[in-house]
């Protein structure tokens, strides 16, 4: 970007600073006002400032039906528009212009057959996100967590809290059973 827009040490200075790409874009924005100069470019030659009137009975399905037939008969508006365009971008054209500043023009794109094919996709590199990893709340808090295992896990739990008995000189406590296995985790696939 910054080579682009000629701005090569404003650049370098945004990374060596840590700064973001947002920043810098600001930046480079900031720098064009300046030299009053347009960074983005917009399609002027396509622009007709129709009257509001105009603007509502342009259809472009009737353009695209009109293009594809090759019969402008029933199209004049459409192909007035078209034909203004392709003067001003002094370009002939096999199809048809359609005016940048259609207003009132809700136009969806959903699946191939729903016109998807036909919007265009912006490739942002410089956002990339990349692969997120699982962050384990409860490892952080502590817990123990069994990798790598490769057979069948039997822990061992203390199930009963230990008695405590009084017995006389010489003789033998009563045994107690202290550990368990109450648990069996199936090794995972």
């Amino acid at each position: 970007m910054g080579r682009a827009f000629n701005m090569d040490e404003a650049a370098e200075f945004h990374i060596r600073n840590g700064k973001s790409v947002e920043d810098f874009k600001d930046s480079v924005l900031a720098e064009m006002r300046k030299r009053n100069e347009n960074p983005i470019q917009t399609a002027a030659p396509a622009k007709l400032d129709m009257p509001e009137a105009e603007d509502r009975e342009y259809s472009v399905m009737r353009a695209i039906r009109v293009a594809v037939a090759k019969d402008w008969s029933n199209a004049g508006l459409e192909k007035e528009a078209s034909d203004t365009i392709a003067k001003r971008l002094n370009r002939p054209t096999t199809g048809f212009f359609l005016p940048a500043d259609l207003k009132h023009r809700d136009m969806t794109a959903g699946t191939a057959t729903e016109g998807a094919e036909l919007v265009g996709r912006d490739h942002c590199g410089d956002l990339f996100v990349d692969a997120l990893c699982n962050r384990l709340v409860m490892q952080a808090l502590g817990a123990v967590v069994l990798d790598d295992l490769q057979s069948d896990v039997e822990i061992p739990k203390l199930t009963a809290s230990a008695n405590v008995q009084w017995v006389a000189e010489n003789t033998a406590g009563t045994e107690q059973t202290r550990l368990r296995v109450t648990s069996t985790y199936p090794q995972r696939p």
